[in-house]
């Protein structure tokens, strides 16, 4: 038994990021770091793939592109760098995933499995979110309304960071500020798209991307 992908999108923190591996108590066949930041010196011990990006793809775009890596995959295993694993975590991780689930730890997207069948059925995340916040609500919504509510599931065993909130946009004010404005613009699209029932896709937008970016 063994998870097939852990994929880590990460801007800053390295600290939090090494502290989660540093936990890893299960077999991992691929562990792919995607470092938005472009600055992270990670030890061959952790025996991962360092994507040392230009720029920040954002969490739709990096998500994505974990899939496009490892498409053979029956699931892959997203996380944000500041996820804490308990003792058996990753093991009942392991046992609730598959092909034909989401499953969502405490209810949100900071730590999740989504399945092969739920991906080819119902897309890939939509990248004109950008460069964080709602794209997990659209593919949720999208989920929903192509395979019911009992695709997915909840799993109450992983925590974060015991700090409240994002740790990548907290410790940077420039980002906090920044957040205000996209997280506004990402909040009006899937609003968009929720009016729509979901049936419209912008994807990625070279505009957008300029209109919306984070400046470190």
């Amino acid at each position: 038994m063994s998870i097939p992908v852990l994929a880590v999108p990460v801007l800053n923190r390295y600290d939090l990021l090494i502290n989660m591996l540093d936990q890893i108590n299960y077999p991992i066949d691929n562990i792919l770091i995607i470092d938005n930041g472009g600055e992270l010196e990670l030890d061959p011990k952790y025996n991962a793939k360092v994507l040392n990006m230009p720029s920040n793809f954002g969490m739709s775009a990096s998500w994505n592109l974990a899939i496009k890596c490892y498409p053979k995959a029956k699931y892959w295993l997203f996380a944000s760098a500041d996820t804490v694993w308990g003792e058996n975590s990753l093991e009942q991780i392991d046992k609730e995933s598959g092909s034909d689930y989401l499953m969502l730890t405490s209810d949100n997207y900071g730590c999740y499995s989504v399945g092969e069948n739920l991906i080819d059925r119902v897309g890939l995340f939509d990248e004109y979110f950008y460069p964080i916040y709602f794209e997990d609500n659209d593919f949720h919504e999208r989920v929903t309304l192509e395979f019911g509510k009992e695709a997915i599931k909840i799993c109450d065993y992983i925590k974060t960071h015991p700090e409240v909130g994002s740790q990548t946009i907290n410790s940077n004010e420039k980002l906090l500020n920044r957040n205000h404005q996209t997280f506004v613009k990402n909040e009006e699209y899937f609003n968009f798209k929720k009016d729509n029932n979901f049936q419209i896709s912008k994807g990625w937008s070279l505009s957008r991307r300029r209109e919306q970016e984070w400046v470190l």
